[in-house]
């Protein structure tokens, strides 16, 4: 799959650069703009965006998991398992959280705490990809 470790390090820079992006615009201006909607609006708007940030979430997470998981084989270090460890903290939040708020908000029976709670909640994700990137962006420094 990959020749060398500096190739591996390349991808998952890309990667991680794609998810700091989005989980920081997703903090910023997808989750508060969701208390402008009404109920209806809301529930209208989330059938077409959710599918939608799924097909450009999920890819970039299974890259991660599949990478990290990839170079924790290969290259088994106290390092590396601390990034995997914050992939996996990443999806258990994702799955464990996120996932059912949002399946909460798709039926209708949400209330403003939930709006809330993903606008917090998400921090969690936003300060795991950002502290992932930071640790794969001095990585990669250091190799190169």
């Amino acid at each position: 799959m990959f020749n060398d470790l500096s190739g591996l390090l390349v991808f998952l820079m890309a990667v991680n650069s794609g998810t700091l992006v989005l989980v920081w615009v997703v903090q910023w201006m997808i989750y508060p703009s969701f208390r402008y909607f009404s109920k209806r609006e809301l529930v209208e708007w989330h059938s077409y965006y959710a599918p939608r940030m799924g097909r450009i979430a999920a890819p970039l997470m299974f890259m991660q998991l599949f990478g990290y998981s990839f170079l924790l084989v290969e290259y088994f270090t106290l390092w590396n398992t601390l990034k995997c460890i914050l992939v996996l903290i990443t999806w258990g939040v994702t799955m464990g959280i996120f996932v059912p708020l949002h399946a909460k908000i798709a039926s209708t029976h949400f209330g403003d705490s939930d709006l809330d709670r993903l606008v917090r909640l998400n921090f969690i994700r936003a300060l795991a990809w950002t502290f992932l990137f930071l640790l794969e962006l001095y990585t990669v420094i250091r190799y190169a």
